[in-house]
Protein backbone atom coordinates (compact mmCIF):
# COMPACT_ATOMS: atom_id res chain seq x y z
CA UNK A 1 0.00 0.00 0.00
CA UNK A 2 2.80 2.41 0.93
CA UNK A 3 4.62 1.68 -2.34
CA UNK A 4 1.40 2.37 -4.26
CA UNK A 5 1.07 5.78 -2.60
CA UNK A 6 4.71 6.55 -3.34
CA UNK A 7 4.23 5.57 -6.99
CA UNK A 8 1.13 7.73 -7.32
CA UNK A 9 2.86 10.72 -5.71
CA UNK A 10 5.86 10.25 -8.01
CA UNK A 11 3.56 9.99 -11.05
CA UNK A 12 1.82 13.23 -10.08
CA UNK A 13 5.13 15.03 -9.48
CA UNK A 14 6.51 13.75 -12.78
CA UNK A 15 3.38 14.82 -14.66
CA UNK A 16 3.45 18.29 -13.08
CA UNK A 17 7.12 18.78 -13.94
CA UNK A 18 6.76 17.53 -17.52
CA UNK A 19 3.72 19.68 -18.18
CA UNK A 20 5.33 22.81 -16.73
CA UNK A 21 8.43 22.27 -18.86
CA UNK A 22 6.25 21.80 -21.93
CA UNK A 23 3.55 24.45 -21.38
CA UNK A 24 4.85 26.82 -18.70
CA UNK A 25 3.63 27.00 -15.12
CA UNK A 26 0.75 29.40 -15.73
CA UNK A 27 -0.69 27.22 -18.50
CA UNK A 28 -0.86 24.00 -16.45
CA UNK A 29 -3.92 23.04 -14.42
CA UNK A 30 -4.53 20.43 -11.74
CA UNK A 31 -6.85 18.67 -14.21
CA UNK A 32 -4.02 18.42 -16.73
CA UNK A 33 -1.66 16.98 -14.10
CA UNK A 34 -4.21 14.45 -12.84
CA UNK A 35 -5.09 13.40 -16.39
CA UNK A 36 -1.42 12.97 -17.35
CA UNK A 37 -0.83 10.86 -14.22
CA UNK A 38 -3.92 8.75 -14.92
CA UNK A 39 -5.77 9.69 -11.73
CA UNK A 40 -8.81 11.77 -10.82
CA UNK A 41 -8.65 15.36 -9.62
CA UNK A 42 -9.89 14.09 -6.23
CA UNK A 43 -6.94 11.69 -6.04
CA UNK A 44 -4.60 14.55 -6.91
CA UNK A 45 -5.89 16.51 -3.91
CA UNK A 46 -5.38 13.49 -1.66
CA UNK A 47 -1.65 13.92 -2.36
CA UNK A 48 -1.09 17.62 -2.99
CA UNK A 49 -2.95 20.80 -2.02
CA UNK A 50 -1.91 22.69 -5.16
CA UNK A 51 -0.17 22.22 -8.49
CA UNK A 52 2.74 24.15 -6.98
CA UNK A 53 3.06 21.55 -4.21
CA UNK A 54 3.15 18.75 -6.79
CA UNK A 55 5.81 20.56 -8.77
CA UNK A 56 7.99 21.37 -5.77
CA UNK A 57 7.58 17.90 -4.29
CA UNK A 58 7.76 16.95 -0.66
CA UNK A 59 11.41 15.94 -0.41
CA UNK A 60 13.74 18.53 1.06
CA UNK A 61 17.12 18.21 2.66
CA UNK A 62 16.85 17.57 6.39
CA UNK A 63 19.08 17.72 9.43
CA UNK A 64 20.72 14.41 10.30
CA UNK A 65 20.19 14.16 14.08
CA UNK A 66 23.18 11.89 14.68
CA UNK A 67 25.45 14.19 12.65
CA UNK A 68 24.10 17.19 14.61
CA UNK A 69 25.04 15.62 17.95
CA UNK A 70 28.56 14.83 16.69
CA UNK A 71 28.89 18.33 15.19
CA UNK A 72 27.97 20.11 18.44
CA UNK A 73 30.51 18.03 20.40
CA UNK A 74 33.33 18.43 17.86
CA UNK A 75 36.14 20.97 17.81
CA UNK A 76 37.22 20.36 14.22
CA UNK A 77 36.84 22.70 11.24
CA UNK A 78 33.35 24.10 11.73
CA UNK A 79 32.14 24.75 8.18
CA UNK A 80 33.70 21.62 6.71
CA UNK A 81 32.01 19.53 9.40
CA UNK A 82 28.72 21.42 9.04
CA UNK A 83 28.16 20.03 5.52
CA UNK A 84 27.52 16.65 7.12
CA UNK A 85 24.56 18.09 9.05
CA UNK A 86 22.27 18.07 6.05
CA UNK A 87 21.09 14.87 4.46
CA UNK A 88 19.72 14.40 1.00
CA UNK A 89 17.92 11.19 0.16
CA UNK A 90 20.65 10.23 -2.30
CA UNK A 91 19.10 6.83 -3.04
CA UNK A 92 15.81 8.48 -4.02
CA UNK A 93 17.69 11.03 -6.11
CA UNK A 94 19.54 8.27 -7.91
CA UNK A 95 16.27 6.41 -8.54
CA UNK A 96 14.64 9.55 -9.91
CA UNK A 97 17.61 11.50 -11.24
CA UNK A 98 15.84 12.62 -14.42
CA UNK A 99 12.93 13.86 -12.31
CA UNK A 100 15.37 15.74 -10.07
CA UNK A 101 17.06 17.47 -13.00
CA UNK A 102 13.73 18.31 -14.64
CA UNK A 103 12.36 19.65 -11.34
CA UNK A 104 15.32 22.00 -11.02
CA UNK A 105 14.72 23.23 -14.59
CA UNK A 106 10.98 23.67 -14.04
CA UNK A 107 11.42 25.57 -10.78
CA UNK A 108 14.12 27.77 -12.28
CA UNK A 109 11.77 28.70 -15.13
CA UNK A 110 9.44 30.62 -12.80
CA UNK A 111 10.67 33.23 -10.29
CA UNK A 112 7.66 32.67 -8.01
CA UNK A 113 8.41 28.94 -7.85
CA UNK A 114 12.05 29.63 -7.14
CA UNK A 115 10.99 31.88 -4.27
CA UNK A 116 8.64 29.21 -2.89
CA UNK A 117 11.39 26.59 -3.09
CA UNK A 118 13.69 28.87 -1.13
CA UNK A 119 10.94 29.38 1.48
CA UNK A 120 10.90 25.61 2.02
CA UNK A 121 14.49 25.93 3.20
CA UNK A 122 13.71 28.63 5.78
CA UNK A 123 12.85 26.10 8.48
CA UNK A 124 15.97 24.12 7.69
CA UNK A 125 18.05 27.29 7.94
CA UNK A 126 16.56 28.14 11.36
CA UNK A 127 17.32 24.65 12.60
CA UNK A 128 20.88 24.87 11.29
CA UNK A 129 21.42 28.25 12.96
CA UNK A 130 20.35 26.80 16.29
CA UNK A 131 22.78 23.87 15.89
CA UNK A 132 25.62 26.19 14.85
CA UNK A 133 24.87 28.33 17.93
CA UNK A 134 25.09 25.25 20.14
CA UNK A 135 28.43 24.34 18.55
CA UNK A 136 29.81 27.83 19.12
CA UNK A 137 28.71 27.72 22.77
CA UNK A 138 30.22 24.27 23.27
CA UNK A 139 33.50 24.96 21.47
CA UNK A 140 34.12 28.58 22.48
CA UNK A 141 32.07 28.97 25.65
CA UNK A 142 29.77 31.53 24.04
CA UNK A 143 27.38 31.82 21.15
CA UNK A 144 27.20 35.08 19.25
CA UNK A 145 23.89 35.27 17.32
CA UNK A 146 25.39 37.35 14.51
CA UNK A 147 28.27 34.89 14.09
CA UNK A 148 25.90 31.91 14.09
CA UNK A 149 23.70 33.66 11.49
CA UNK A 150 26.66 34.40 9.20
CA UNK A 151 28.01 30.85 9.44
CA UNK A 152 24.53 29.50 8.69
CA UNK A 153 24.20 31.79 5.67
CA UNK A 154 27.49 30.49 4.32
CA UNK A 155 26.37 26.93 5.06
CA UNK A 156 23.07 27.37 3.19
CA UNK A 157 25.01 28.75 0.20
CA UNK A 158 27.15 25.60 0.34
CA UNK A 159 23.98 23.45 0.46
CA UNK A 160 22.60 25.30 -2.57
CA UNK A 161 25.92 24.69 -4.34
CA UNK A 162 25.68 21.00 -3.44
CA UNK A 163 22.17 20.83 -4.93
CA UNK A 164 23.42 22.46 -8.13
CA UNK A 165 26.28 19.95 -8.26
CA UNK A 166 23.78 17.10 -7.89
CA UNK A 167 21.66 18.49 -10.73
CA UNK A 168 24.66 18.99 -13.01
CA UNK A 169 26.09 15.56 -12.24
CA UNK A 170 22.80 13.80 -12.93
CA UNK A 171 22.22 15.83 -16.10
CA UNK A 172 25.64 14.83 -17.40
CA UNK A 173 25.46 11.23 -16.20
CA UNK A 174 28.26 11.74 -13.68
CA UNK A 175 28.49 10.72 -10.05
CA UNK A 176 27.47 13.61 -7.73
CA UNK A 177 30.06 14.81 -5.22
CA UNK A 178 29.87 13.29 -1.75
CA UNK A 179 29.66 15.30 1.46
CA UNK A 180 33.28 14.32 2.13
CA UNK A 181 34.36 15.77 -1.22
CA UNK A 182 32.44 18.95 -0.46
CA UNK A 183 34.07 19.19 2.97
CA UNK A 184 37.50 18.81 1.34
CA UNK A 185 36.66 21.59 -1.11
CA UNK A 186 35.59 23.86 1.75
CA UNK A 187 38.83 23.10 3.61
CA UNK A 188 40.79 24.24 0.52
CA UNK A 189 38.66 27.32 -0.22
CA UNK A 190 37.94 28.86 3.18
CA UNK A 191 41.55 29.89 3.95
CA UNK A 192 41.55 31.82 0.66
CA UNK A 193 38.62 33.92 1.90
CA UNK A 194 40.34 35.19 5.04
Amino acid sequence: MKQGRARTAAALESAAISLVLEHGYDNVTVDMIADAAGVSQRTFFNYFATKEAALLGSAVPHVDREAARAFVASTGPLLAEAVHLVSFDEAALADHERLFVDRVRAIASNPALLTRQMEKFTLLESELQEIVGERLATQFGESDAAEAALITSVLTAVIRHQGQCFASAYAEGDEPPSSDELAALITRVVPRLA
